[in-house]
């Protein structure tokens, strides 16, 4: 467990830095929820009962579909595909309805900076995802820092996404590192646990998703790494 952890520290111990897109760099959350409901209406999955905020936090979308399907709440004929298809284009659609001057009410405080600051040490940065790879490039291109990484690992490029360790393993084997080489930047339990199993060092990111979890070093934003 790490204490009091600095950009500093981070660059002498590390190789590589692994960031979560959704709650982590991006307060995303809502924009999911929002494209959700509005997939579901298309499709005709009634929400009743659920909070499509907090009830599928941190989950990919077909585990979201699965539970959907299990509960008995998909019309006959929704397919995971239709699901998650309607869902992505209301999602992406929402990005592009967001001024480049609005992105910064988006992104995690200090992201650029401390970006910067690893991407000029030479740190290997990548995202490691649980959403689809046009809503990856899409968010990073968007709000200006798809220049800051070197590799995206998205859903699809594994066969299991988070909480499997899959995603983090493909990421360091892209690079041939072992997991003690990198760190990386969860919110969410689901891809904390991805992180923890596949070795890395972890640094859960509380910005946008609050979270009691006393045995991992937390920060506010990542202003705090800088400072």
């Amino acid at each position: 467990m790490l204490h009091q952890i600095s950009v500093d520290q981070i660059t002498r111990q590390f190789k590589a830095a692994f960031f979560d897109l959704d709650g982590t760099l991006f307060d995303s959350e809502p924009l999911h929820a929002q494209a959700l409901v509005k997939a579901c209406e298309q499709l005709g999955i009634n929400l009743e009962g659920i909070d499509p905020l907090h009830d599928f936090l941190g989950k990919p979308d077909p585990a979201v579909y699965r539970f959907f399907h299990a509960t008995k709440m998909v019309p006959q004929g929704v397919s995971q595909d239709n699901f998650i298809n309607a869902k992505n284009s209301h999602y992406l659609a929402n990005c592009k309805d967001i001024p480049s001057s609005k992105w910064d009410d988006f992104i995690n405080p200090g992201t650029r900076e401390l970006l910067k600051i690893l991407k000029d040490k030479g740190i290997l940065v990548a995202i490691v995802s649980a959403s689809e790879e046009a809503i990856v490039k899409s968010m990073i291109s968007n709000s200006g820092i798809e220049l800051f990484f070197d590799h995206v690992i998205a859903r699809g490029q594994c066969f299991r996404s988070k909480p499997s360790p899959g995603p983090y393993l493909s990421a360091l084997r892209h690079w041939g590192l072992k997991g003690h080489e990198a760190i990386v930047f969860e919110d969410s339990p689901t891809g904390q646990k991805a992180a923890v199993l596949a070795g890395c060092e972890l640094i859960r990111v509380k910005t946008f998703t609050p979270q009691a979890n006393d045995n991992l070093e937390a920060i506010d934003n990542f202003f705090r790494l800088i400072s």
